[in-house]
């Protein structure tokens, strides 16, 4: 992480062009897809902002609602975002409610 990630600014988002596990997933043809509840925390990676990318970011209904019940829809690595914010977090980090983010898993 860039030092000074405790303020982030554009700067410091632009700066994060290192390559990512979807990077790797996408050059050898496989599918995925990121499920986010209210913010999807990966978009702070500059790869993810890509068109390509962003098409395979989807609301958390679509995985509960559809894509679970859908094997052909379901892709073979999925990625999700828990909330991170208001209430009923469910992200594993202090201070919010760990069980909370055991119940998602």
């Amino acid at each position: 992480m860039p030092e000074g990630i405790s303020h982030p600014n554009l700067d410091t988002l632009k700066a994060q062009t290192q390559t990512t596990i979807f990077d790797r997933l996408s050059e050898k043809g496989r599918t995925w897809k990121i499920y986010y509840y209210d913010f999807p925390n990966s978009l702070s990676l500059a790869n993810q902002r890509k068109p390509e990318n962003l098409a395979l970011y989807y609301d958390i209904n679509q995985f509960f609602n559809a894509d679970s019940k859908d094997a052909a829809a379901f892709p073979e690595f999925a990625f999700i975002e828990p909330k991170y914010f208001g209430i009923d977090q469910n992200d594993d980090h202090p201070p919010h409610n760990v069980m909370k983010a055991e119940k998602l898993i």
